[in-house]
């Protein structure tokens, strides 16, 4: 993902320019910022075996004209759709969820299994079969995939109360 012109900045100088061009953010934006990055210029990102232009902060198609809290809002609401809990969901698992949907790298399998409170499961299924998790897959990607994995093993299961036992002698 090398910019053929311009530059391509990461972290707190990513979300310094961003926050400069438009405004406060939140904690769950600079986090997408963070680890997506921030182009100045479009390039080409070899996404899998297609060729994508980007720009800003992961922009393509649609979104490229747009500004990133647009298209980040947009996402979010995508996703909301998609896991109705989201807001309800451990902080961990919101960000790094909202991370890669944003992405755009999580199956319908994966949310059907968060919908069902299967997290641990989900876990697993996020990364069963990908082929954008391999040995060419650069470490900072793998790293966000990684965490999302991370985070919803993290998630304990709800476990019924058994009042019955709470008055037992």
């Amino acid at each position: 993902d090398s910019a053929s012109t311009g530059n391509t900045y990461y972290d707190s100088k990513a979300i310094q320019i961003v926050e400069a061009k438009e405004g406060p953010l939140t904690d769950e934006m600079k986090y997408v910022i963070s680890n997506e990055g921030y182009s100045d210029k479009p390039y080409i990102d070899k996404a899998g075996r297609r060729e994508v232009e980007t720009v800003g902060v992961g922009q393509t198609g649609d979104y490229k004209d747009k500004t990133f809290k647009a298209t980040y809002e947009d996402r979010l609401n995508i996703l909301k759709k998609q896991v109705p809990q989201l807001d309800s969901l451990p902080p961990e698992v919101r960000k790094t969820l909202i991370d890669n949907h944003y992405r755009g790298v999580i199956g319908s399998n994966t949310i059907n299994l968060i919908n069902e409170g299967k997290y641990a499961e989900a876990g697993d299924t996020f990364l069963k079969g990908r082929k954008d998790y391999n040995e060419d897959t650069p470490q900072q990607i793998k790293n966000r995939m990684d965490a999302l994995v991370n985070s919803l093993k993290s998630v304990q299961p709800k476990q019924d109360l058994d009042v019955k036992s709470l008055f037992a002698n």
